[in-house]
């Protein structure tokens, strides 16, 4: 069982009873958990808990084998872009031949949305929102950074403006410099526009910085969820223990160590 919190009634996103299983072997089982609009919620656990099966279950990416997702009382439905799903390699599910501005155009196109002119000028005011500069409209997508390629594939999940944003190990990769960046871009983003996420982590110091809960996952069950300051300040499951005693350790070592 795990600490249930932010229990109120009617909750913006939902997850009920989810489970998932591959070649008879049980990924998820009986996850649920509650998230607020504008709440930030973080799975954190070590690799093979669950974690991105559960996140690719909750972006319809994959069928539960049982259980739902709700938003705001009714199902989610991914042909709108209700939820949104970036990888932690952002920079693979862009087509290296596009442009920045057709990377950009192309889910607004996709749905049938605004004319050419209107797709414009969304695609130039969410450059800017995230942090890039106009003239890399023209830019093909491989000519990226790490840093440029995520913020990139942040504008053009959101340019869609879904009701939930996931970020599966999204940060992982960038260095220190870069991923404070973009850690900074999504706290204003959440701020700016009252943005509900889940972020995917194995990194509970990431998580601490971003979240309001965490939830902490191993083999496939959430086993305990608390506010964020709760849990690292008194973690009372063995595996969330483990992850605060960790990250204490890599803190005290230092990043040069």
């Amino acid at each position: 069982m795990f600490a249930a919190s932010n229990m109120a009634a009617d909750p913006f996103f939902e997850a009920r009873g989810l489970s998932k299983s591959f070649a008879g072997r049980t990924a998820v089982r009986d996850v649920s958990f509650r998230l607020d609009q504008g709440r930030t919620l973080a799975l954190v656990g070590s690799s093979g808990a669950g974690k991105s099966t559960l996140a690719r279950c909750l972006a319809l990416f994959e069928t539960p084998d049982c259980g739902k997702v709700r938003i705001a009382g009714r199902a989610p439905e991914r042909a709108r872009g209700d939820i949104q799903l970036i990888l932690q390699q952002p920079a693979a599910s862009l087509n290296p031949r596009f442009t920045v501005e057709q990377a950009l155009e192309e889910p607004l196109r996709i749905q049938r949305r605004g004319t050419a002119a209107a797709r414009r000028q969304s695609v130039l005011r969410w450059m800017e929102i995230v942090g890039l500069p106009a003239a890399a409209a023209g830019m093909r997508t491989r000519a990226l950074s790490g840093g440029e390629s995520q913020r990139l594939a942040i504008a053009r999940a959101l340019i869609l403006e879904p009701k939930l944003l996931i970020l599966d190990e999204s940060l992982s990769g960038l260095d220190l410099s870069v991923r404070a960046q973009v850690a900074t871009l999504l706290l204003d983003l959440r701020r700016q526009r009252s943005l509900t996420c889940i972020l995917i982590s194995h990194d509970l110091a990431l998580a601490a910085q971003l979240a309001d809960e965490i939830a902490v996952m191993d083999a496939g069950v959430i086993v305990e969820q608390a506010a964020a300051a709760e849990l690292l300040a008194a973690p009372r499951h063995p595996r969330s223990r483990e992850l605060v005693q960790a990250t204490r350790e890599l803190s005290l070592e230092g990043p040069e160590a």
